[in-house]
């Protein structure tokens, strides 16, 4: 959604960056699915 995991971190109490990354792990590797794709249809126009 496009917030900063630093703040979700910090918002959610994790006492480090990489608990958050390791919780959310399946979110941001969708994410980048988003973004290659959209790299991928910008490249093909």
């Amino acid at each position: 959604m496009g917030v900063d995991l630093k703040i979700i971190s910090d918002h959610l109490g994790h006492c480090d960056i990489n608990v958050t990354a390791d919780i959310y792990a399946d979110v941001l590797s969708s994410t980048r699915k988003v973004l290659a794709d959209s790299i991928e249809k910008k490249l093909t126009e």
